[in-house]
């Protein structure tokens, strides 16, 4: 039996999640189920941390973890709505750099897998965006 691994038929078996961490819940839900914040975030954490035992550690390929701790990104930065909902000039030009970092990681996985190159971003520590982690699995430590 094959490892389950998402996303697996295009990237050889192997995986990048990209997850904003500002919360993405709104207060209101949280008041609709009945729990607080914290609690909430906590369980976020254990799912986390079941889903990396399950997905990223079976990947054969390598998987890889982008985790994005900045207050300007959120999960649809990750697409061109903000930048089609921006007010002004400064938040156009917000949302242009979030997809910018965000892009970066992206192109340099897909390049990594599907062109077999060696993406400098994908290997070296330093060169890791302010408020951005990368956490390397398996075969793509």
């Amino acid at each position: 039996m094959r490892p389950r691994c998402s996303f697996s038929a295009l990237v050889s078996l192997a995986f990048m999640w990209i997850q904003a961490t500002r919360p993405m819940i709104p207060d209101r839900l949280l008041k609709a189920f009945n729990t607080t914040r914290e609690s909430w975030m906590q369980k976020q954490q254990q799912n986390f941390k079941r889903y990396e035992l399950l997905q990223f550690q079976k990947c054969p390929g390598g998987s890889y973890y982008l985790k994005i701790d900045d207050p300007e990104i959120r999960h649809m930065s990750f697409s061109d709505q903000p930048s089609i909902d921006a007010d002004n000039d400064a938040d156009l030009n917000q949302a242009a750099q979030a997809l910018t970092k965000i892009e970066s990681y992206t192109i340099a996985f897909l390049d990594k897998y599907l062109k077999h190159e060696s993406p400098a971003i994908l290997r070296d520590p330093n060169l890791v965006f302010v408020g951005f982690t990368l956490q390397r699995y398996g075969k793509a430590r």
